[in-house]
Order: structure tokens, then C-alpha cells, then sequence
């Protein structure tokens, strides 16, 4: 029997308009209320989650910044983490620092970067995500410094690059370093500590709430949900979802734009009454 459901957000729970269908939002709200457990399990951050938050205050949890955190979103505590030291941060800038980019730092619930990337924000191809993130983005002047100074350790490292030829070449010289590495976008690459995904992420969180492994259903559409089959009994892609997730799923579902979601939900969830 299913107890805990993650979800991933970008391309899973959300639409191609980055919305969560009312008929979907409609499913959970029911399951959750019959007593399954529900979290987000993400790459984003807190600030990233406040829309869907509001749409869906029946979700209790989240795994954020690819597995570096698991949140109690209803009282705010922190439940695990595991995350980058600013000797980690400072290793990967440098490591890069031969390509432009828009180098990001999710820390402190919120996503911080450097504020002249914000101010020519088309040179890095986002304009899908550009409303989301300018709501979303701290600018902070003098980034290099910033780095130099801070001491607090971050869940993750976002880079954005300017176009895919050079996003290409950006992988390969991220193999070099000794984190993981995961991509959700065509421009992107993220870094966490060395073990940290998603799948190690939802692991942890279901045995601190005492869920076994086959009683966890997670859904998903990309390259960092791939990890979340070593941490569920029954993993769900969606039909927009990449071919390499598709190939290690139990069932493929309905795209996000059809209630993908939902439709998984009815699946492998007892008949709502």
C-alpha cells in the first residue's frame, strides 16, 4: 500500500504553462485527505515553492535543492541535509570560470546570483523561465566578493551558460569535479555534495517518518529524478518525460499538460470514494 507520494515539480506536477491542473490539484487534495503523505521533491528552493505551497497547503513536505534538504513545510523544521561548503562553492566558480555564465548559489531559502547576469538575462537563452527567475532571484553586486566573504554552506549550485554548444562543453569539464552533477534545462548543469540526489534525498526522509521503500510511489520527468528509483517501491514517468527515466519506470503516465499526475495517482492509489 502506498503511503508516501513524491512529486517533482518542473515538467511532473506543474504544466507546460507552469501551473498544476485544477483536476489534479483536486486528486491530491482528496488522497491527502484519505491520509497518504505528499512532498515535493525538487531542485528548487524555499522561495521557489510559495506558488504551489499556496495552491496545495495539504502537501506537508519537501525534498528541496535535488535531496541536499527535507522540510517540514508546515512547521518550517528542517528534517536532513546534507550540503556544499563554501570551499566546495569556491572549487566549482573557479572551475568554471573560463565560461560565461550566470553561477548560482541556493542557499538561505533563497536563490542567490550575481546581479549584472539578472541585468542581460538574455544572453542565457531562459526566456521560458525569465518571469520565474526574476521573481525568485536575489541580485548581489559584487559577486566575487560576495563568495570570497560568505561562510555559510548552500544546498546546491545552479550555472546557467550562454546557449547549448557551450552548456555541452560545460558537462564534459564538470565530469572533472567530484560532485554530482544532474541538468534539467538546456542551458543548465547543478552540483551538490557527492551522493546527494534526489533518490538519497527521499531515502532518508521516508525512514525518518518510518515508510518503507515499497511504500513509496514517486513521479517524475528528468535527468535528476533517475536516482529516485533506488528509493521507491513504484516509480512513475511522465510521457514528456526523458527516455532514460521512461526505460527505469514501473508505468509512463499522462504528460503534464494531461494530468499526468492525477492519472499515476488513480493508478496506483485505492479507488476515491
Amino acid at each position: 500500500m502506498i503511503r508516501l507520494v513524491a512529486m517533482d515539480l518542473d515538467g511532473t506536477l506543474f504544466n507546460s504553462k507552469r501551473q498544476v491542473d485544477l483536476m489534479t490539484q483536486a486528486v491530491i487534495r482528496r488522497y491527502a485527505k484519505s491520509g497518504v503523505i505528499f512532498a515535493f521533491c525538487t531542485g528548487r528552493i524555499s522561495n521557489e515553492l510559495q506558488d504551489v505551497i499556496t495552491i496545495l497547503p495539504e502537501v506537508q513536505y519537501a525534498i528541496s535543492c535535488n535531496g541536499a534538504y527535507a522540510v517540514d513545510l508546515w512547521s518550517g523544521k528542517e528534517l536532513y541535509q546534507n550540503t556544499l561548503s563554501m570551499e566546495d562553492v569556491n572549487r566549482i566558480y573557479q572551475h568554471f570560470s573560463g565560461f560565461p555564465m550566470m553561477f548560482e548559489l541556493f542557499a538561505d531559502g533563497v536563490v542567490l546570483t550575481d546581479q549584472n547576469c539578472l541585468n542581460y538575462l538574455a544572453q542565457f537563452q531562459l526566456r521560458e523561465l525569465e518571469g520565474h527567475i526574476r521573481k525568485t532571484r536575489k541580485g548581489v553586486p559584487d559577486f566575487a566578493d560576495y563568495l570570497k566573504e560568505r561562510t555559510d554552506p548552500v544546498g546546491k549550485i545552479n550555472i546557467f551558460f550562454a546557449g547549448q554548444e557551450i552548456l555541452l562543453k560545460a558537462r564534459e569539464w564538470g565530469k572533472q569535479l567530484p560532485y554530482d552533477m544532474a541538468y534539467q534545462t538546456k542551458s543548465n548543469l547543478e552540483f551538490n555534495q557527492i551522493g546527494v540526489k534526489k533518490g538519497k534525498g527521499l531515502a532518508h526522509f521516508a525512514q525518518r517518518l518510518g515508510i518503507s521503500k515499497s511504500q513509496v510511489l514517486a513521479i517524475g520527468d528528468n535527468n535528476n529524478d533517475l536516482s529516485m528509483r533506488e528509493a521507491v517501491g513504484t516509480l512513475v514517468a511522465m510521457e514528456n518525460a526523458c527516455e532514460d527515466l521512461k526505460k527505469i519506470a514501473n508505468w509512463v503516465t499522462a504528460s503534464n499538460d494531461a494530468d499526468g499526475v492525477a492519472v499515476a495517482l488513480k493508478q496506483f492509489l485505492p479507488p476515491l470514494e
